[in-house]
């Protein structure tokens, strides 16, 4: 298995075209949960750091007690861990599920395990990225800066090799693999923005003077 990880990160077609012809979605569930988890471990060390809901909030009458807890309990380190190990298992197999089916309308050949096989193996740069942001979030602002770039450089790395994922996998054409790559999330991006003026829009109106 972790040759198939750093064939990843150093020959990335060959590496997707045979974990997805050996129909290695197991092994990648395994390492997609194991990186879960390390981004879990982060923001729990990160939580821990965070300054606590301040005592004057929570005995402001009329503040709900329930928001305490639940704050308390967002910032657990068993959510944070649980969290985010469901959250990146689900995103994993429903982007595996949305990329098979866009990929069908390309005339794309193959089937959900060995999609998500060669998903899962294109994370591989995040073994690389959490520990790296990580330590530069320790370095103050300037550090929070470096990882935020660090951050968006690894992000546009894991869409290609999505995108490298998808090709290999459906034996797709490059610019029809890119296609079923950006315009799912292309729409998810539109629906968030959408969601965001609506709210915004929303906040507005309750907020207004009646006249």
């Amino acid at each position: 298995m972790w040759e198939y990880i750093t064939g990843a990160l150093a020959a990335p077609v060959q590496t997707f075209r045979e974990t997805s012809q050996k129909q290695w979605w197991r092994q990648a569930l395994l390492l997609v949960g194991g990186l879960a988890l390390l981004r879990g471990l982060v923001s729990a060390a990160a939580a821990q750091e965070a300054p606590p809901l301040p005592s004057s909030l929570e005995m402001t009458p009329g503040f709900p007690g329930f928001l305490a807890t639940a704050f308390d309990l967002l910032q657990s380190p068993l959510f944070l861990l649980a969290s985010s190990l469901a959250g990146r298992i689900l995103v994993w197999f429903l982007g595996g599920v949305i990329f098979l089916a866009v990929g069908k309308l390309f005339k794309g050949d193959g089937n959900l395990g060995g999609l998500l096989a060669a998903l899962g193996f294109a994370e591989a740069p995040r073994l690389i990225e959490i520990p790296l942001t990580a330590v530069l979030s320790l370095l103050g602002l300037p550090g929070s800066i470096l990882a935020g770039l660090a951050g968006f450089g690894f992000g546009i790395w894991i869409l290609v090799l999505d995108i490298l994922a998808v090709r290999e996998s459906l034996r797709l054409r490059t610019g029809a693999a890119a296609a079923v790559v950006l315009i799912p999330l292309g729409l998810i991006f539109f629906l968030l923005f959408l969601l965001g003026v609506i709210l915004a829009i929303s906040a507005i109106f309750a907020t207004a003077p009646a006249l």
